[in-house]
């Protein structure tokens, strides 16, 4: 009987085909792994078949990510599934479109008949189910599969800590409880991948004294392990990534966040996550919160800008227009603030909904890498479609083969027009 595989129908038509890897080149982050596990956790209560899984790494660092996603692998029950796999360097470059490179060239010399399937494809799936069957139903189950615990990887010790800091958090936030609601700002910093997604001090700030004036409380969550912030202050702060290390050495960094972020998703006088784009902050929105990501499009489909877009089934995405945050005195930050996220008012006074579309205008420049990596799988030199990739994006595939550089809207890109995507289902 032929397998069945979620969101990827054409891997039982390759003919000559024995094996199919989904594969993560590698990279200095290691946040794509919440995608993977919850793609797995899906793939299981849908009852379909899912590829093999390989993490690689060619550097010590790399390595070092590639083991923080196998250890949580193991703990949420994936220890199977999933092989960690060394790669040569091309060069010393480390640019990610010459790992990918590496990657192909690996599989296609050690691995002739396997069918490559890269892993951003996941996100693709993950956004197509979150559009069938609407965000209380996808995660419910992903809140469920993320809250297992393999006590072999993950020891009771290291749990007793993780629920002893996650318990002192929520005590920390509800003495200080008042009739105010509370909003959680996730905050992501990164030193050297991805730091044109990061946003500056003033902004958070601005943001506090916003919310404040709306009549919200902030409770600011930071999602790295900066040691230290000093360009802003909440009525509360909250470092999961900080001092994770449980007394038998186990990082316990992500379980911590995991844990955080699935208890605030049930606290009723928490009325939303507002947080920049990371990885971190999709585990937030698959966890059940409902989250207002801040992303800077600049005008351009870039590889993240657009798989961003897709991700509109499952959270809301505002286009952070930074030069407009600076003002001149006091009374004129929050203008500055609603022109520089012109969504985030709507956002707040819309509590029930998520996710929420702001209509943009791209300009397709050439081809990318990431791009191939979202619409494909491939088979020694040859590559095939994704049928989920063409219901998503509505014929933007053909465009980006053919490098034409077309203006298109948001809404083109999406599978559904705002007005239905705004009608989704309340939490």
């Amino acid at each position: 009987m032929p397998k069945k595989y979620l969101g990827l129908p054409e891997l039982n038509t390759i003919s000559g085909a024995t094996d199919y890897t989904l594969a993560h080149a590698p990279l200095n982050s290691s946040g794509d792994i919440y995608h993977i596990l919850a793609y797995l956790i899906l793939v299981s209560s849908f009852k379909y078949d899912h590829p093999n899984l390989m993490l690689t790494y060619d550097t010590d660092d790399t390595e070092k990510q590639a083991n923080r996603s196998m250890n949580f692998a193991n703990v949420l029950g994936y220890s199977s599934l999933f092989k960690k796999q060394k790669i040569p360097v091309i060069n010393r470059t480390y640019r990610e479109n010459v790992r990918q490179k590496s990657l192909e060239n690996y599989i296609q010399q050690h691995e002739p008949t396997t069918v490559y399937v890269d892993q951003m494809a996941t996100t693709t799936i993950i956004a197509k189910l979150f559009m069938l069957h609407g965000m209380k139903t996808i995660t419910e189950i992903l809140r469920e599969g993320f809250s297992k615990r393999e006590s072999v990887y993950f020891p009771k010790p290291a749990q007793k800590k993780v629920d002893e800091f996650v318990e002192g958090e929520l005590k920390s936030v509800n003495q200080g409880a008042s009739q105010k609601p509370l909003l959680v700002l996730h905050l992501r910093y990164a030193k050297t991948a991805n730091q044109d997604l990061n946003i500056p001090d003033d902004l958070v700030s601005g943001l506090i004294a916003f919310l404040d004036s709306k009549g919200y409380r902030t409770w600011c969550v930071m999602a790295d392990d900066r040691q230290d912030h000093t360009g802003f202050a909440s009525q509360f702060t909250t470092h999961p990534f900080r001092n994770a290390v449980a007394s038998n050495g186990m990082d316990c960094a992500k379980f911590q966040h995991l844990d955080l972020m699935s208890r605030i998703a049930k606290l009723s006088q928490i009325k939303g996550v507002i947080g920049n784009t990371s990885g971190t902050l999709d585990l937030a929105a698959f966890l059940g919160n409902r989250v207002y990501n801040i992303h800077q499009f600049n005008h351009k489909i870039t590889y993240q800008s657009f798989r961003l877009t897709m991700q509109m089934t499952f959270l809301s995405v505002d286009d952070f227009k930074k030069d407009k945050v600076v003002a001149e005195d006091h009374a004129k930050r929050h203008q500055a603030l609603k022109l520089a996220l012109p969504q985030l008012e709507p956002w707040l006074m819309n509590e029930a909904v998520t996710p929420s579309i702001t209509s943009k205008s791209f300009k397709l420049t050439k081809t990318k890498a990431g791009f191939k990596k979202m619409f494909t799988v491939q088979y020694a030199d040859n590559l095939y479609q994704i049928a989920d990739v063409d219901d998503l994006v509505l014929g933007l595939k053909k465009l980006i083969t053919k490098g034409e550089a077309p203006s298109l809207m948001t809404k083109q890109i999406l599978p559904l027009p705002a007005v239905i995507l705004n009608a989704t289902p309340a939490l």
